[in-house]
C-alpha cells in the first residue's frame, strides 16, 4: 500500500437523473478502489449538491477517508475522516463563481499536492447544457494534472426529448 492518494473528483450536476446516477456511482466506486489501495488517502471536491461532489462525498464519509471541500460560497470545509470539520474561507469578499473556484481548486491542488498519486475524476454528461466539467478538464489538464475523463452513455439522461 501506499502512503497518500488523492482524489479530485468534478462531474455534472446533469447526473441526478436515476439512470445517470447510477451509472456515476459505479465510476465512482471503481475510482475509490484505486484510493482506497493508499495509507492516507483524501477526497477534494466542489460540495455541489446532486452531483458527483455529493455522491464521493457520501462513499468517502462511509470509508472514513479524509476530504477538502471548496464550496463556490468561498468556504473550504475539512473532514478527519469521521471526525469534525474545520472550517476557514479559500476565497475572501463576495462569493466567486463555481468557474472561479474549479480553477482555484485545481491550481491549489496542483500546487501543494505536487509529486503525490493525484487524478482528477471528471463525470461528464453529453445532454449537459452548462460546462462547468468541461472547464475544470481544462484547467487540470493545463496544470499537468491526471485526469480521467469519463463520459455517461445517452441512454442514461433524461428522456424527455427523445
Amino acid at each position: 500500500m501506499g502512503d497518500r492518494r488523492v482524489l479530485l473528483v468534478t462531474g455534472s450536476r446533469a447526473l441526478r437523473h436515476a439512470p445517470a446516477q447510477r451509472w456515476a456511482i459505479a465510476r465512482l466506486l471503481e475510482q475509490f478502489a484505486w484510493l482506497m489501495e493508499s495509507e492516507d488517502p483524501l477526497l477534494i471536491h466542489g460540495g455541489c449538491v446532486e452531483s458527483p461532489d455529493a455522491w464521493s462525498s457520501w462513499i468517502a464519509t462511509q470509508l472514513d477517508v479524509r476530504q477538502r471541500i471548496y464550496y463556490a460560497s468561498g468556504k473550504l470545509a475539512v473532514w478527519q475522516g469521521s471526525g469534525e470539520a474545520t472550517w476557514r474561507r479559500w476565497a475572501e469578499g463576495a462569493p466567486p463563481s463555481p468557474l472561479d473556484r474549479n480553477r482555484y481548486m485545481i491550481e491549489t491542488v496542483a500546487r501543494k499536492l505536487q509529486g503525490l498519486p493525484l487524478r482528477v475524476l471528471a463525470l461528464r454528461a453529453p445532454w449537459a447544457t452548462t460546462h462547468g466539467t468541461e472547464h475544470t478538464v481544462t484547467v487540470a489538464r493545463r496544470a499537468g494534472l491526471d485526469v480521467v475523463e469519463i463520459v455517461c452513455p445517452p441512454e442514461c439522461g433524461p428522456t424527455e426529448g427523445r
